[in-house]
């Protein structure tokens, strides 16, 4: 039944609708409460904690593995940075799947922009794999400007700001200024990554690329990357590199040889970012011999 009510806060009698369901206080001013509060938290001061549990994963991680965020108590998300990623992989997956099992729900001609409240062509916004329609929320001249005043601002910070050392996303470790490259896409005027690792991410694609199309032209019969079903994931393994006892699900499985590798997942990896960070180093020390030879 829709009547009136009284709202506790502002004193404005309202339609039951602008009331959550057995509330007193209407919707505007939980709003305007909920806002309140996260300025609080914004404004209180932060506990400095060197490591932290994560909500999702339970592991205990360094500072660095959590993003900012301004309104919990230590000033870090709840959930570490691999959980977040992993987490809106399997929603954007979600939606993308959604999307291609009825494909004609989904397809629109027109859409509103969510910048400038236009309704406008489908051909106005750009693509975007993981939405519903298929489409960008702003349209592409909307995000030209937005894009624009972005990088001016960006600009404004770099000038401002000066840094001696930065922590790269890839190896994760500090270095100085001089060993990133600059851009004027990040707050502090330098890249994410440093010269090495993005070396080393350049030569891999470029690898990839050249086996492609050698694969392309001899001919290719791709292997069944499978886990036969019989194996019971939930076996030990004692890993070769760390000693250490675990389980096969956190071993890599090799489908040439039919079987789990000798290495844990996490030593493997750590070996792989090792060899390849010594051979572009090696690469490196050859190419500044030869120059100097010269």
């Amino acid at each position: 039944m829709i009547g009136d009510k009284q709202c506790k806060t502002c004193k404005e009698v309202k339609p039951s609708t602008e009331f959550y369901s057995q509330d007193n206080i209407c919707k505007q001013c939980v709003r305007l409460k909920s806002k309140e509060n996260l300025l609080k938290r914004a404004l209180e001061p932060k506990e400095f904690v060197v490591e932290k549990q994560c909500a999702r994963c339970k592991r205990i991680k360094p500072r660095f593995e959590f993003l900012i965020d301004k309104y919990t108590k230590d000033g870090l998300r709840n959930s570490c940075h691999d959980c977040e990623k992993l987490l809106q992989l399997e929603y954007d997956l979600a939606v993308k799947a959604r999307r291609e099992a009825n494909p004609d729900f989904y397809q629109v001609a027109e859409k509103k922009c969510s910048h400038c409240k236009e309704v406008k062509q489908r051909s106005e916004f750009s693509k975007h794999s993981y939405s519903l329609d298929g489409l960008q929320t702003y349209c592409k001249a909307c995000r030209g400007v937005l894009e624009k005043k972005r990088r001016e601002k960006l600009k404004e910070q770099v000038l401002e700001s000066v840094i001696i050392e930065k922590r790269c996303k890839n190896c994760r470790e500090t270095k100085q200024a001089m060993e990133f490259t600059k851009s004027f896409s990040s707050k502090d005027g330098f890249s994410n990554t440093c010269r090495t690792c993005m070396s080393i991410q350049y030569r891999n694609r470029k690898r990839e690329k050249q086996i492609k199309e050698r694969i392309e032209a001899i001919g290719y019969v791709e292997i069944e990357k499978v886990i036969p079903k019989d194996i019971d994931l939930n076996q030990i393994k004692n890993c070769t590199k760390c000693n250490m006892e675990k389980t096969l699900r956190e071993f890599n499985y090799s489908y040439t040889v039919k079987k789990f590798r000798p290495e844990c997942k996490q030593c493997g990896k750590e070996t792989r970012r090792n060899y390849a960070v010594n051979n572009e180093i090696e690469r490196l020390q050859r190419l500044k011999q030869r120059r100097d030879s010269e």
